[in-house]
C-alpha cells in the first residue's frame, strides 16, 4: 500500500461546488455530495481496506463496519 498512502492526491470540486449552489433543499437532503462533515478517520479506514482487498488482492477485514457515523 505504500504507493497509494504516500503519495498525494488532489481532486478538481469546482464543478462539484456550483452543483451544490445550484441544487434544492429537497436536493441537498436526498444527495448530500458536501464533504465538509464527512468523518475522514473511517474514510481513510475504507479506503485503505478497498485497496488492500480490491488492488492489491490481499485479506482484509472492512475496519468501521458496524460503526453508524462512518457513512
Amino acid at each position: 500500500m505504500e504507493f497509494f498512502m504516500q503519495h498525494e492526491w488532489i481532486f478538481d470540486s469546482a464543478s462539484v461546488k456550483k452543483m451544490i449552489l445550484a441544487m434544492s433543499p429537497d436536493e441537498k437532503k436526498t444527495f448530500n455530495i458536501d464533504i465538509s462533515k464527512m468523518k475522514w478517520k473511517y474514510y481513510a479506514w475504507d479506503m485503505a481496506y478497498g485497496i488492500k482487498k480490491n488492488i492489491l488482492k490481499e485479506e482484509a477485514a472492512l475496519p468501521s463496519l458496524g460503526y453508524a457515523d462512518a457513512v
